[in-house]
């Protein structure tokens, strides 16, 4: 979690938090952003099945949150999500998998049509170490 314990989105300013609660829970949280230039297809970060799609429209997740996709993979260590967010106020992720889906780690699950970001949002039985600012690029191990 971030010193404050707020994360940025695209313009809005969550608790980290609230943010976990409203997803369903969760403990470690990584964020993702992608430039303009950086490659904008989306792949799974696990083996499992797809349990859960929710598309939100700006200001549906809470007031002022940006328009995004949540995908939450039953895997067997826990409960994964990714949030998929796209720019401001336009929902720009494509999504390619359905619920009960089952997905092998680096599937591609969509793409985005600019930039954006996405959060990974993992159970409290994973501990994750990663390097703030740190690069990194499809298929890398987190």
């Amino acid at each position: 979690a971030a010193p404050s314990g707020e994360l940025t989105l695209k313009v809005s300013v969550v608790a980290i938090d609230e943010l976990l609660d409203l997803v369903g829970g969760g403990s470690s949280l990584l964020q993702l952003k992608l430039r303009w230039t950086d490659y904008h297809r989306v792949h799974s970060p696990v083996d499992g099945v797809v349990k859960h799609i929710v598309k939100y429209q700006k200001d549906q997740l809470f007031p002022g949150s940006e328009a995004m996709t949540l995908i939450k993979f039953c895997a067997s260590f826990g409960d994964v999500k990714l949030l998929c967010i796209g720019e401001w106020s336009v929902q720009s992720f494509v999504i390619r998998v359905r619920v009960n889906d089952f997905v092998h780690k680096m599937d591609e699950l969509g793409h985005f049509d600019c930039g954006s970001q996405v959060l990974l949002v993992l159970p409290s039985e994973i501990c994750m170490h990663v390097s703030g600012g740190a690069k990194v690029f499809p298929g890398d191990p987190l």
